[in-house]
């Protein structure tokens, strides 16, 4: 019976393995069109994602509405099957909005409040399985946070604070398609943490004839969340009181922002502490037989490593108000070889280029982008092999990759 939880254990912990939560491609469509680079330009409340010193920038209110509709596959090995091994995931789509408000209280203080999605993680695939079923094996992880924050404006230098109300929820689905049969998997996970922090720098190092000069700084701390579910199913067996653990890993941003005449280019070095996320303990009971349980508490081993992404873009200010943008991203390899999983990034770099346009009319102000990212890598038996532990929920050998296209489109409002 051992076995069989164990592999219970195997099937649902895969999307815990993603790697790492963090996208490189948010926000906005003003800052994606540079590359995402906005540490130590950003003026309105998105500053609550990117740095909360910058609303410290806001001359009077501020309010943004915006929404990156992400659409894309991964490639990986679910299974060790043929049918499973180096497939495609069905085509994903998902909106992330975010919206958030701000007003200067104070000559020296503005305070704000936004709400978006932060991170994800997951797949869909389909294949066959045995005795010619068609599976369906799917993952849906999404982090999002909500909470105010506060901007100093002190001259040349700004300070920000923000605080953090973070909800995960995990989604895992495997079983046959079709009507009547029982899943082999099929629960959601959910839960909150309400300690998470931020706090953010920007300073102008040269503001004159010869053009400005801008830096930023923004750290975000990480949370730790312990989603449960009361019930959850797994290959006949009904589990009670599920539990995990997953890290929002802490990350720092440095940034510069030059403007001169109708050019601007910004420039980003994120680091983020991806390697907290060493191992975590996926935990219910299972009722083997009717007055019968067992508890369970196996370790799910990630293998990540810390990363730097490395963010670039250019602006350029036509006479008409219009502003045409490019940039690019390079993110560093998080997730390991030895434990490779089918439902996030793959262990590879993967790289982010695209662009996008942005037009002033009065109050309003409204940008639109593009960007596609991509990543691939190839894990052979040999790199599974080099593993130091046992990973029983690992995804097996194959192809690994990532294309996701990423649009956005971004309203602002401004009073002065």
């Amino acid at each position: 019976m051992r076995i069989t939880l164990s592999f219970f254990l195997m099937a649902v912990s895969s999307a815990a393995t993603a790697g790492g939560y963090d996208t490189p491609m948010l926000y906005t469509a003003e800052h994606m069109g540079m590359g995402g680079a906005a540490v130590a330009g950003v003026s309105d409340a998105s500053a609550l994602f990117h740095n909360p010193a910058g609303l410290a920038k806001i001359k009077k209110g501020s309010g943004i509405f915006h929404i990156t509709y992400l659409r894309g596959t991964v490639t990986g090995s679910p299974g060790s099957s043929p049918e499973s091994t180096s497939i495609t995931s069905e085509p994903t789509s998902a909106p992330f909005p975010l919206i958030g408000g701000a007003y200067r209280l104070h000559p020296k203080v503005v305070l704000g409040m936004a709400a978006f999605p932060i991170a994800s993680a997951g797949a869909t695939y389909s294949y066959e399985g045995f005795g010619g079923a068609k599976i369906s094996d799917s993952t849906t992880l999404v982090f999002a946070e909500v909470g105010p924050g506060v901007g100093f404006d002190l001259g040349k230098v700004r300070f920000g604070l923000g605080y953090r109300l973070t909800y995960l929820m995990l989604e895992r689905f495997n079983g046959a398609e079709g009507e009547g049969v029982d899943p082999l998997i099929d629960f959601k996970l959910t839960g909150t943490d309400a300690s998470g922090l931020r706090a953010g720098l920007q300073a102008d190092l040269m503001d004159g004839d010869n053009g400005k000069l801008s830096l930023g700084l923004s750290y975000r701390h990480q949370v730790i969340i312990k989603p449960t579910a009361a019930e959850a199913r797994a290959i006949g067996f009904k589990i009670t009181d599920m539990s995990s653990r997953f890290i929002l890993p802490s990350r720092i941003v440095g940034g510069l922002r030059f403007d001169s005449g109708a050019w601007g280019v910004a420039a980003d070095v994120e680091y983020g502490f991806n390697g907290l996320n060493e191992k975590s303990v996926l935990a219910g009971t299972a009722e083997l037989a009717p007055g019968m349980t067992d508890d369970i508490a196996l370790d799910n081993v990630f293998g990540w490593q810390d990363a730097l992404t490395y963010r670039l873009g250019v602006e350029h200010r036509l006479a008409n108000g219009i502003k045409l943008r490019l940039g690019g991203a390079y993110d560093e390899q998080t997730s390991s070889k030895q434990y490779p999983t089918a439902f996030g990034t793959p262990p590879a770099p993967t790289t982010v280029l695209g662009g996008g346009i942005g037009k002033t009319f009065g109050p309003w102000t409204v940008d639109f982008s593009m960007v596609n990212r991509r990543g691939s890598a190839e894990v052979t038996a040999d790199d599974l092999a080099l593993a130091k532990e046992s990973c029983v929920f690992c995804s097996k050998a194959g192809t690994y990759a990532i294309d996701l296209t990423g649009t956005y489109v971004s309203v602002r409002y401004e009073t002065n």
